[in-house]
């Protein structure tokens, strides 16, 4: 044969492996219970951000609220806890965006300043202020956070997603640049880790959004689990000397069409919202280490609605699914949800398994005065 022959026989061989899955879908999430916390007018009828945390062998939610971290026992559905963290004063945060508890005296937290990270004890008193180091790309672009991707404490490190960089015409972003920030333990100093965005953003002149880059991330142990928006892909790092990071084709057979940027001289910030609204969105990822399984939580398209200039609404209008991955991220369910009865955004994992808000806003179940979930189980096929 000839060779010129066989070598294009072999790419095309290794080319069709790398799109080709043996993914098998032998699971499904069905809707098992409901669970409903009351809560009193102090406190929102959804969330993002949820975390369970054992509270003296209690497994409790917890959410920030105004200017407190709020622990809610499952069980008792009753409130266990409440962490007064101060927004004014010496010790003032200003504003408290997000928190994340390793441990109950080491709660790391992210407030009004993009500049600063803040770790707590568990009375809510600030034991540590950590500044982002001063004329450096760290401090120019701050630290940022949407969704499940905020300041986290992973192995021996706090992790952080940063905004990315301005490029000269003020309308592209720099993409060729590490998404993270890390903060040793040992050093107290804040770091960018050793990566970059995937290649698929780097295209000259295209212009992407917060709604294609903006990371779900998720842990497995000592290893983060990355998902971006308009990346089919999902990535893997673990953290030691050096940052090793392992990438895993695992596309939605729901996503139909690929991601596109908006137009790069585009100055309506309506187009902006098209692209939000027509555009499929890998939104999250959380890992559900009770069972092994990974839930990535893909938004579908929907009709732009020229009247709809709020990306809240337009994320909770979207019918959406769940993609469910095993341990080596290959897929092994699907679930398909309809719009306007969930909200997407509001979602934990507990000891029984993955719970979903219905408090969508033109749910008319929904109530002001529960936070209301549906309790979702792996089922098999």
């Amino acid at each position: 044969m000839n060779k010129n022959y066989f070598h294009i026989i072999v790419l095309i061989f290794l080319f069709s492996c790398q799109e080709q899955s043996d993914d098998v879908e032998r699971v499904t999430l069905s809707e098992a219970d409901k669970l409903v916390l009351p809560i009193n007018n102090r406190i929102k009828n959804f969330h993002q951000q949820l975390n369970t945390y054992f509270l003296h062998g209690k497994e409790c939610v917890y959410f920030v609220e105004n200017d407190r971290i709020i622990f809610i026992d499952i069980q008792s559905k009753k409130i266990a806890k409440e962490i007064f963290i101060e927004k004014e004063g010496p010790n003032g945060i200003h504003e408290l965006q997000s928190a994340y508890i390793h441990q109950l005296d080491s709660i790391i937290i992210k407030g009004f300043n993009p500049y600063l990270i803040y770790v707590a004890d568990s009375t809510g008193k600030i034991t540590k202020k950590i500044p982002f180091p001063e004329n450096t790309e760290i401090s120019i672009r701050g630290s940022y956070f949407v969704g499940n991707n905020k300041p986290t404490f992973v192995k021996d490190r706090i992790i952080g997603f940063l905004h990315p960089t301005l490029r000269s015409s003020a309308r592209m972003m720099e993409f060729n640049t590490s998404p993270f920030f890390e903060i040793p333990k040992k050093e107290s100093k804040v770091n960018l880790v050793n990566t970059k965005f995937p290649d698929f953003f780097w295209k000259d002149r295209q212009r992407w959004q917060f709604h294609h880059f903006i990371p779900g991330i998720t842990f497995n142990n000592d290893k983060m689990v990355v998902s971006y928006p308009a990346c089919d892909s999902i990535f893997t790092m673990t953290f030691g000397r050096e940052v090793i990071v392992n990438k895993y084709y695992a596309k939605s057979k729901f996503k139909k069409k690929e991601s596109y940027p908006i137009p790069p001289n585009a100055t309506d910030i309506k187009e902006v919202y098209q692209s939000e609204s027509e555009n499929f969105e890998y939104r999250y990822i959380v890992y559900d280490g009770y069972r092994n399984v990974y839930y990535r939580f893909l938004l579908h398209p929907v009709e732009y609605d020229v009247n709809r200039y709020n990306a809240q609404k337009t994320l909770l209008s979207k019918s959406f699914s769940i993609q469910v991955l095993d341990e080596n991220f290959k897929t092994i369910g699907y679930q398909e949800f309809q719009s306007n009865k969930f909200c997407v955004m509001d979602y934990f994992v507990g000891k029984d398994g993955l719970y979903l808000s219905t408090n969508n806003p033109e749910n008319p179940e929904t109530d002001e005065n529960f936070l209301k979930y549906s309790l979702l189980k792996l089922v098999k096929k």
